[in-house]
C-alpha cells in the first residue's frame, strides 16, 4: 500500500510496530520521515530517497547508518536512543544542519569534521570524550555535551574556537541554561 503512494512528501510512522520500511524505497518524493519509537533496523530502503530533508529515528533499533550516506539533501537527522555507534557514513552529509546522537554508543566525532553547515549537535549521554573535531565547524550555534566525559578544558577550547556557539555541558551552572 505504501509503495503505491509515490508522490507522498511527509510520512510519520512514529510509535508503530512497523519494522519493515522497504515499501518506502519507491516513495522518492519524501521530504520528511518520522519513524521514532518503532522497531526499524534496516535503513537500506531509504538510500535512494534523494530529496529527503528531515529524518527522525529516535528509539529505533538502527545501528548501521551507511545507507544514509547518499542522502545529500538531509538537513535534520535524529538518531537519539538508537543503537548507532559509528557515524563515519555521515561524513558525506555535508548539508546536515542538525544532528542528534543523544544516548547512543557514539564515541568518535572525527567524521563530523566535514559537516561545515552543522548548526546544532546534541551528543548528550554518549561515549564522546574528544570534541576537537568540532573546533573548525564555524556554523555551530549549539552543542549539547551533558552526560559525556568531555573535559572542562576541551569545553573551554571549543568555546574559544567558536565564541558564538552555546555549549551545554556538565560544567555549566544550571542557572545558565
Amino acid at each position: 500500500m505504501l509503495s503505491e503512494l509515490t508522490s507522498i512528501e511527509l510520512l510519520t510512522l512514529m510509535d508503530t510496530q512497523v519494522s519493515d520500511i522497504s515499501p518506502l524505497s519507491g516513495c522518492t518524493n519524501l521530504l520528511m520521515v518520522d519513524i521514532n519509537n518503532s522497531p526499524v533496523r534496516d535503513l537500506a530502503p531509504l538510500a535512494n530517497l534523494e530529496h529527503l530533508e528531515d529524518l527522525f529515528l529516535t528509539g529505533t533499533l538502527v545501528s548501521d547508518v551507511s545507507p544514509l550516506a547518499c542522502l545529500k539533501h538531509l538537513y535534520i537527522l535524529d538518531l537519539s536512543n538508537s543503537q548507532v555507534c559509528d557515524v563515519k557514513p555521515l561524513a558525506a552529509l555535508t548539508d546536515l544542519e542538525s544532528l542528534s546522537l543523544v544516548n547512543t554508543q557514539v564515541s568518535d566525532l572525527s567524521p563530523l569534521a566535514s559537516l561545515t553547515k552543522l548548526e546544532i549537535l546534541d551528543c548528550s549521554d554518549t561515549q564522546v570524550n574528544d570534541i576537537s573535531p568540532l573546533f573548525d565547524l564555524k556554523n555551530l550555534r549549539r552543542v549539547y555535551l551533558q552526560g559525556t566525559t568531555v573535559s572542562k578544558e576541551q569545553v573551554n577550547m571549543l568555546q574559544k574556537a567558536l565564541p558564538k556557539c552555546e555549549i551545554f555541558s556538565d560544567f555549566m551552572n544550571p542557572d545558565e541554561y
